[in-house]
């Protein structure tokens, strides 16, 4: 399967990246994270007009992607994909499931086509996502079990922000990376 996201709007270079069921749980479970966090920045009393006006595009942007992304993981692995939280991706049963559907050939993936634009903000999504996965395994966890899953949480992250990043900085090249709010507003 193939998905062109903005379909309708010139493209004039994307990336094209295969993601498995495990790649997808986190793309999605990184996309619905950064844009609740978006949310809740443009709903705080102290926000300026800059943060609202900018906040508001990245929502906007990232629903457009996780719609899409969602719409072809859905039909590929069913709707058991949609429940991507951190409870359910470090459920052992999911773990083995993984596994021996691998043992057996069965890996299905999707193939996302991604604009500049989808790709930073995909980019930034995950990249946020293992950022509060290193703060929780840098943090002092009594419960081992729980320091495991999330260690694993932060090395599925780091592989899916690594590999969107080299395909990213191939085809756009590194100011693909340098995307900030400031930039913009300076632009402005």
């Amino acid at each position: 399967m193939k998905l062109i996201i903005g379909e309708g709007r010139t493209i004039l270079k994307s990336i094209t990246v295969e993601l498995t069921e495990d790649n997808t749980r986190y793309v999605l479970h990184a996309l619905r994270t950064f844009k609740e966090k978006c949310q809740r920045i443009i709903q705080n009393e102290n926000r300026t007009e800059d943060d609202e006006f900018f906040y508001a595009n990245d929502i906007m942007h990232v629903a457009l992607v996780q719609k899409e992304i969602k719409e072809m993981a859905v039909s590929t692995f069913g709707k058991q994909i949609l429940n991507c939280g951190h409870e359910t991706l470090k459920s052992p049963i999911s773990y083995v499931l993984a596994e021996v559907r691998q043992d057996q050939g069965e890996m299905k993936s999707i193939t996302v086509e991604l604009t500049d634009g989808d790709t930073n903000h995909l980019l930034h999504a995950v990249r946020e996502l293992e950022a509060e996965y290193q703060h929780i395994v840098n943090g002092k966890m009594s419960d081992k079990e729980d320091q495991a899953f999330y260690t694993h949480d932060l090395m599925q992250a780091k592989l899916v922000h690594d590999k969107i990043r080299k395909l990213a900085i191939d085809t756009f090249g590194y100011d693909i990376l340098n995307f900030s709010h400031e930039l913009l507003s300076d632009l402005l």
